[in-house]
């Protein structure tokens, strides 16, 4: 198993990043808050955007450059996905994109999407579980309690 990419528009990657997870081994479920929460009108993605096959239940966690970040639920086998929606700068035309990964990836690495645009326009967001601990600040800023994005952006 390793990390599912889907692009809907744009461009996805994976990227292993190694993180320091206080009390997350590979023998336990890692935990995600946000996908245990009622959903809100907040977490629906925007009309006309389909998040892929096999998701559901997206969670608004926060903004990663122009980019709406949704933690959503995978497939048994790849439970734990980050969605990326850019908005368009004119008329329609939503960029999305996004990835998923297993429990013990997910638990270490937390999973990466990057959602370049028609504009040039990118968008790259790292959803991380739950008591996640430091992560290399010269790589990754923490802009909410799930989410980072690249140091430089």
């Amino acid at each position: 198993m390793g990390t599912t990419s889907r692009a809907i528009s744009g461009c996805a990657a994976g990227v292993v990043v190694v993180l320091a997870a206080a009390g997350c081994t590979a023998s336990e479920t890692p935990s995600l808050a946000a996908l245990e929460r009622p959903a809100t009108a907040q977490d629906t993605t925007p009309e006309g955007v389909s998040i892929g096959r096999g998701m559901s239940d997206t969670r608004y966690v926060g903004q990663a450059g122009d980019g709406l970040v949704y933690a959503a639920r995978g497939t048994a086998e790849e439970p734990w996905c980050v969605v990326v929606v850019l908005a368009p700068v004119e008329g329609p035309g939503w960029v999305a994109g996004s990835s998923c990964t297993e429990d013990v990836r997910f638990a270490r690495d937390g999973v990466l999407i990057s959602v370049t645009g028609g504009d040039g326009r990118t968008a790259t967001a790292l959803l991380l579980p739950d008591d996640t601990g430091e992560l290399d600040e010269g790589e990754w800023r923490r802009v909410e309690p799930n989410l980072a994005v690249p140091a430089d952006a």
